[in-house]
């Protein structure tokens, strides 16, 4: 099974809710969040732990995991250890998603559609892509090219040591790393975000796609 779940937020939480929803986690992921300067991060942060808890606890409930049984990689990855569940999480402003599946090594990333200074990336992208970025004044082509390239690097597990460079993406549905193949799956949230999954399997029966809403929350 392959399952997405995403929240968007646009205001803080009151601080009696958030302290409701952090005692739901363990220590060391309450410690991470706490650090964070920004609201937005340590809400976005709390909200990718409860995503995933929420999801492993509807749709994988057979595994018996939680987040306490959550390790840490050497390059920073989180993971479940001999589990057969792979989870990724990513966050943009006001958006919040995580895929967890159990057919194999997931990534993903998400990205809000806003203007950027592009001078600098063009090293990242092949000709083509470059072409298009530059003749694309709303910069979706190029939130598309970055994040097809992070969900793989993402999935990969050794995150900024490699060079997005090293990803190819030259179809919308396949990228290669090292000779490796990924499968890339565009992820609808709204017009505002790009967002994309990289697998290491072909998805043949879909992802299953569910937002949480603020009032639906995780208690």
């Amino acid at each position: 099974m392959n399952v997405i779940q995403y929240i968007r937020f646009n205001t803080q939480l009151p601080a009696a809710l958030f302290e409701l929803y952090m005692n739901l986690l363990p220590e060391k992921d309450r410690q991470n969040i706490r650090k964070f300067l920004r609201w937005q991060d340590r809400e976005a942060a709390l909200y990718g732990r409860l995503l995933l808890a929420s999801g492993i606890d509807k749709f994988f409930k057979d595994y018996k995991l939680t987040l306490h049984d959550i390790l840490i990689n050497d390059w920073g990855r989180p993971f479940f250890k001999d589990s057969g569940i792979d989870f990724n999480i990513s966050h943009t402003d006001g958006c919040v998603v995580c895929i967890i599946t159990d057919e194999g090594q997931a990534g993903i990333d998400i990205e809000l559609i806003r203007a950027i200074e592009t001078d600098g990336f063009e090293k990242y992208m092949d000709d083509c892509q470059w072409a298009e970025i530059v003749s694309d004044s709303s910069y979706t082509s190029f939130y598309k090219y970055w994040t097809m390239k992070e969900s793989v690097i993402k999935a990969e597990g050794r995150g900024l040591s490699i060079p997005l460079s090293d990803v190819k993406t030259n179809t919308p549905d396949v990228a290669t790393l090292y000779g490796y193949k990924w499968y890339l799956t565009e992820v609808f949230i709204d017009s505002r975000y790009v967002c994309y999954a990289a697998t290491d399997f072909s998805i043949r029966d879909g992802i299953k796609i569910r937002e949480i809403m603020m009032g639906d929350m995780f208690l």
